[in-house]
């Protein structure tokens, strides 16, 4: 509820087709993820006609990247988000050589799509307007884009009347996770995009030296992602929607397309050491886990429905709500409708004897139970999740049970 609802609705059909299985869910977002090479692939290889290798490594790259993968593991829209976004630039920049019916149609479909996946796909649509003003520089071109942007926003008008201003608009406690932006969070951005300093340190280097090339291709992809972070950033301090993993995905497909230009437009005499220092930064992109945006899965609602069972069975239950990042903790169980039989309680101090339960969602209680221990509390470590199996890649997570006397 509140999430704009293109994939879920996707999701539900396909399910209905294949049968609602772990497999059958997650086969979606492969399919999803194995068309978005194809979309790099268009997108370099339309602008770039006589030189098909630009779009060959673009394809290549997008396929080997870690951050695709990851988003292809998981059984949420982000995937299709990175997929749709190189498809609309190309659609994109084929109306900024001919607006025929084609175009106009695809381009407003595709996007449409994207919008109603996620709402940095908004931003995006009004990002790229933005730019298209100063690439297109013609009263009737932009005026026509402007009309197909109109058409893209009142599809919107569905998701909005029937859940958006209740349940995300005007609902206070919706993504009351995301905290206030910090400048921080905008220099950290690039090195988890990249995945190292030394790569940041290299694409700086590339966007310097592109400048002298007054390229529109250049101007728009490093547009957009400027764009793309300074708008959530702006609008955090009406309200919070700045959340690094949503950005990666839109704008990570036009970096692999401007590294990709880079390499393959630079003068010859240093185009060697370019594409040594590219392969470098997608290495580190492939092997660097860290940087693999891939959500946590079903951990938490297996925790949740633990502790709403085990608390039936004691009289004093408390649950320990000291996230200071996520909404609040009794809300995170209705969210998954489940009712403990437990008091939800910030301050353990208030309690001389009962049951304690840790859930660690968005919690760093390690301190805490130690502390508890510490006081000759009787701590229960219960286990969750698995490692390396391959239904359910997920890291070894725990519940904490603690009895005090």
């Amino acid at each position: 509820p509140g999430n704009p609802p293109f994939y879920n609705f996707l999701l539900k059909i396909w399910l209905g087709i294949f049968g609602y299985t772990i497999e059958s869910a997650r086969m979606l977002s492969v399919v999803i993820g194995t068309i978005a090479p194809l979309g790099i692939f268009l997108f370099l290889k339309n602008y770039f006609k006589q030189d098909s290798a630009i779009a060959l490594f673009g394809a290549l790259f997008m396929a080997i990247s870690q951050v695709a993968i990851g988003a292809s593991h998981e059984v949420r829209g982000y995937v299709l988000v990175l997929t749709l976004i190189p498809f609309i630039c190309h659609y994109l920049f084929n109306l900024y050589d001919k607006f025929s019916y084609k175009n106009m149609i695809i381009y407003v479909l595709l996007s449409i799509m994207l919008v109603n996946t996620h709402y940095f796909g908004s931003i995006f649509i009004f990002s790229s307007f933005i730019l298209s003003i100063f690439i297109l520089k013609n009263i009737k071109k932009i005026s026509i884009l402007f009309l197909l942007d109109c058409i893209i926003a009142l599809s919107l008008v569905p998701y909005f009347y029937i859940t958006a201003f209740n349940q995300s608009l005007l609902d206070t406690s919706f993504n009351t996770w995301i905290q206030m932006p910090s400048l921080n969070d905008i220099f950290i951005l690039p090195f988890q995009i990249l995945g190292s300093g030394i790569s940041m340190f290299l694409f700086i280097v590339f966007v310097l030296y592109s400048i002298k090339y007054r390229n529109k291709f250049v101007y728009f992809l490093l547009g957009i992602c400027i764009l793309m972070i300074i708008i959530p950033f702006i609008a955090s301090f009406i309200r919070p929607i700045y959340v690094t993993k949503y950005i990666i995905f839109v704008i990570y497909p036009l970096i692999i397309s401007f590294v990709c230009f880079m390499i393959f437009r630079i003068d010859s005499s240093y185009r060697f050491v370019f594409v040594l220092l590219s392969f470098g930064i997608f290495g580190v992109a492939l092997f660097d886990e860290n940087i693999s945006p891939i959500g946590r899965g079903d951990n938490s609602r297996a925790k949740f429905e633990f502790i709403t069972q085990d608390s039936i069975n004691h009289v004093d239950a408390y649950i320990v709500d000291i996230n200071k990042i996520m909404a609040d903790k009794r809300r995170q169980y209705e969210g998954y409708n489940q009712k403990p039989n437990a008091k939800f309680i910030k301050n353990i101090d208030e309690v001389e004897s009962g049951i304690l339960y840790f859930d660690a969602y968005y919690t760093d209680s390690i301190q805490t139970i130690n502390e508890l221990k510490n006081r000759g509390a009787i701590i229960q470590k219960i286990p969750f999740g698995k490692k390396n199996d391959e239904k359910l890649i997920e890291k070894m997570d725990f519940i904490y049970k603690v009895i005090l006397e």
